[in-house]
């Protein structure tokens, strides 16, 4: 299993690698690509977001899915995120419980996902999920 070091420095290592390239939502017929604009030590940022994706966002949101031992729907909702779903936990952990808050969840799994890290997308599932491969 890998240590939460290497975990941020094969995300990190997908960032750098793909710095300015236009980047695929893990179901691109849901939306358009992002592009990573720019790769630090501590985060990452993207063109769709205002906001730095920060390595402890990054590290809670695997430990999440690892704490979960099953599918979890990214659950991508704008207004009224449920609390069960990654979007969900993302707003109540970094935004202050605020349901309503960004959206943030497409673009975090489909990081974690392309990250080789453990964390794999259902292709076949109704709605989109991801996990922590056991």
């Amino acid at each position: 299993m890998l240590g939460q070091d290497e975990v941020w420095e094969r995300i990190l290592n997908f960032a750098r690698s793909n710095e300015g390239k236009a980047v695929a939502l893990l179901n691109p017929s849901k939306g358009s690509p992002f592009t990573i604009t720019e790769v630090s030590e501590n985060y990452i940022r993207i063109n769709k977001l205002p906001i730095k994706m920060t390595k402890n966002m990054f590290l809670d949101i695997y430990d999440y899915l690892k704490s979960r031992r099953g599918w979890v729907e990214i659950g991508a909702r704008r207004v009224g995120a449920s609390p069960d779903t990654v979007e969900g936990f993302i707003k109540m952990k970094f935004f202050n419980g605020n349901v309503d808050a960004l959206s943030t969840a497409t673009w975090f799994a489909a990081i974690l996902v392309y990250s080789n890290i453990g964390i794999e997308f259902n292709h076949k599932a109704k709605g989109q999920k991801i996990r922590f491969k056991i």
